[in-house]
């Protein structure tokens, strides 16, 4: 299936709010992917890391990668302990 345009998502979202009832963000949600014969899945989760990204700490405990400017991105930032150079 191909990605809708934004017409045609915006479209059914409106025709939803055409009665000027409030609608929950889920209750658009399914409605919409039944309409583009999706499956909606609501997973729980938290906004945690995105919070501590955009706001720091960016310490180096694993969660994030720091890179200094000029530095360039090497496979040990992401795996300081290659299985290779273990043995």
């Amino acid at each position: 299936m191909a990605i809708p345009t934004f017409q045609a998502v915006m479209r059914p979202l409106l025709e939803l709010a055409a009665d000027g009832k409030e609608i929950r963000s889920s209750e658009a949600v399914d409605a919409l992917a039944e309409r583009f014969g999706l499956r909606f899945e609501e997973i729980p989760g938290s906004t945690a890391l995105i919070r501590k990204m955009l706001f720091g700490p960016w310490d180096a405990d694993a969660e994030f990668v720091v890179i200094p400017p000029g530095e360039s991105i090497r496979y040990e930032h992401f795996f300081p302990q290659s299985p290779v150079q273990n043995k």
